[in-house]
């Protein structure tokens, strides 16, 4: 799995109109954390977590499972 630049993926998302929080629980999905781990390590819940990572598919109009999502936004 190739690693996506920060700077690169904060510029993509923001043509996107994500918010720091959707880049912050993006950022650790794309990490591999879990919704778990990513809620301990933001201090939220999980089901935040999922909505926040729900959002930004919504804005990249991505469908499917969650693997299957993050691998598009890898692939963007």
């Amino acid at each position: 799995m190739t690693e996506i630049p920060e700077s690169f993926l904060r510029a993509v998302t923001a043509e996107h109109n994500a918010s720091e929080a959707e880049v912050s629980a993006l950022l650790l999905a794309l990490a591999g954390q879990t919704a778990e781990s990513i809620a301990t390590t933001l201090e939220i819940s999980a089901a935040a977590v999922r909505k926040r990572l729900g959002s930004v598919y919504q804005k990249f109009d991505i469908a499917g499972s969650t693997p299957g999502k993050l691998e598009v936004i890898r692939s963007i």
